[in-house]
């Protein structure tokens, strides 16, 4: 399974265009439709990956419902996948694929727009400003700080044709207490050499407890790699403890070397007489409000 992106990475401005909700008749319900794009170098296909979400009273679900993978330029479906256990996909999909026509030009445009990306000559890699993340609260990669080597430290075989990989973020501001790791599940398909994110977690230090923040498979397959992860790497909690501890000193680190921003302007304290109109309007004696005690 080739690399994809959403829709809106492939633009850096403002045309990006809107979301899209579809009513389903079949089940009486609205799905936000996730438009997903391949941008793999060398890579040839016209593959749209859709991840349906149920909308419902102005909220979208924290992960998809259903997932549809289409062929851009014979529009037919190359696979399906319900994300939710006992899910009936069958008659949506069905559904979808008679209201098709109205989303062509929108895939075809943006199946063009990242053919255009993956023959583009790669930009030039800008480095991470470490600081900005720290105080904008965004978690950073383990590997971007020590390097990529260290991802297939926490390799693991799943059996068959397939291993994963794991790329694990954590916040790196030394002040907050968060004891938590961020944790992408990447799965490797051994025959044809590929790799694509399958699902993403939120996982607490101190215990097994998680939170699923993305994910492209079904609840019973998340919850069988995590107990094959866990069985077969009893001592990842150890690592992700040592690793949260190396990402807060690297971020202790980070914040000492900033220079600290000087004060543009110096404001002047002024003296105002006891018996004198409060200068914070209240219309008192300054003595009875601000200049009380």
């Amino acid at each position: 399974m080739s690399a994809t992106v959403p829709y809106q990475h492939l633009f850096d401005n403002g045309d990006t265009p809107q979301p899209v909700i579809i009513r389903f008749e079949c089940c009486n319900n609205d799905y936000v439709m996730a438009d997903y794009y391949c941008t793999e170098p060398g890579c040839d296909c016209y593959k749209v990956d859709l991840v349906f979400a149920e909308f419902e009273e102005q909220a979208i679900s924290d992960f998809g419902t259903f997932f549809i993978s289409l062929n851009a330029q014979t529009w037919t479906v190359i696979d399906t996948k319900s994300l939710i256990d006992g899910f009936n996909v069958a008659p949506l999909v069905i559904e979808f694929m008679e209201k098709l026509p109205q989303f062509k030009q929108r895939f075809s445009s943006l199946v063009d727009r990242a053919r255009k990306q993956r023959n583009a000559p790669p930009a030039e890699e800008k480095p991470l400003d470490i600081v900005q993340l720290i105080q904008d609260g965004i978690s950073v990669g383990y590997c971007e700080i020590f390097g990529d080597e260290q991802q297939t430290e926490l390799a693991f075989d799943y059996g068959g044709a397939s291993s994963y990989e794991i790329d694990d973020q954590y916040c790196m501001n030394p002040r907050c207490p968060c004891k938590e790791v961020i944790l992408t599940f990447i799965k490797i398909d051994k025959a044809n050499d590929q790799a694509a994110i399958e699902f993403i977690i939120r996982q607490k230090l101190n215990s097994l407890d998680y939170e699923i923040e993305n994910m492209r498979c079904d609840q019973s397959r998340l919850r069988a790699v995590l107990q094959r992860f866990w069985a077969s790497r009893p001592d990842a909690r150890k690592v992700f403890k040592t690793r949260y501890e190396q990402m807060k000193n690297a971020g202790k680190d980070h914040l000492k070397k900033t220079p600290k921003l000087k004060p543009q302007s110096t404001l002047t304290p002024v003296a105002f007489g006891r018996n004198e109109p409060c200068p914070c309007g209240s219309g008192k004696k300054y003595k009875r409000c601000c200049g009380a005690g």
